[in-house]
């Protein structure tokens, strides 16, 4: 059976932002990756790795 679109943060991207565009951006524990939201409404945009929530790829 196959997992549905963005079962996997980590190898599904479902979406992309434009650089430069502000989020909200929280982590628990250790896990690298972070939750993201709007900054205006705080709707969830989902999960970021860190390299890609600071737009430098690392």
């Amino acid at each position: 059976m196959r997992k549905p679109l963005g079962a996997n943060p980590w190898t599904d991207i479902v979406g992309h932002l434009d650089p430069g565009i502000a989020v909200n951006a929280s982590r628990r524990g250790t896990d690298e990756l972070w939750r993201v939201s709007r900054t205006d409404d705080g709707a969830p945009l989902g999960c970021m790795r860190d390299g890609d929530l600071r737009c430098d790829g690392g």
